[in-house]
């Protein structure tokens, strides 16, 4: 605390003041509102994170395919944290996939978006047996604009192809 003393003839002025500046009924009053504020806000904070926190673990899913009218994810293959690696896309046309060959790293997801207006469906090789990386299989068709996303968590070479139109054919490379 300073040492600051008011002039004799200006202390009258300053201790006329009726109000106290610090304490008193009214402050009490004051910071009872502002603790109240300040709990709805936590609760606020506190509920928004919760609530971001369990969107973010929804999005680690492995394979689903995203439609309108479909509700839930149709499989999971593995739960990876991709959270710094991109998605790489591939588009599936009545001609085939493009790109017809793709390199990601390991716990990188591919998202596989139908374009055509006939219905696709996305196979591990060899086919009909599918069963070089059954994990990857699609359990329902793409219908037209539908998506379908799984996450490579293994390095290697993945070829695959559409299973109601085997001719068409790709391959993920996956880096370590």
């Amino acid at each position: 605390m300073s040492d600051f003393k008011l002039p004799e003839d200006q202390k009258d002025e300053y201790q006329s003041i009726d109000a106290p500046l610090v304490g008193g009924e009214d402050s009490d009053a004051l910071s009872n509102k502002a603790y109240a504020v300040l709990i709805v806000l936590l609760v606020l904070v506190a509920g928004s994170i919760t609530y971001l926190a369990s969107r973010g673990s929804a999005a680690t899913s492995t394979s689903t395919i995203a439609s309108a009218p479909r509700s839930a994810p149709t499989s999971t293959a593995a739960i990876v944290n991709v959270s710094k690696a991109p998605v790489a896309q591939v588009s599936v046309t009545s001609t085939g996939f493009y790109p017809a060959s793709i390199e990601v790293v390991r716990g990188q997801a591919v998202v596989w978006v139908n374009n055509d207006s006939k219905p696709h469906q996305i196979a591990s090789d060899p086919y009909p047996s599918d069963n070089t990386l059954a994990s990857l299989n699609s359990e329902n068709s793409l219908l037209a604009n539908d998506a379908y996303t799984y996450i490579f968590d293994k390095a290697g070479v993945y070829t695959y192809h559409d299973n109601l139109n085997p001719k068409l054919e790709g391959s993920v490379v996956v880096k370590p």
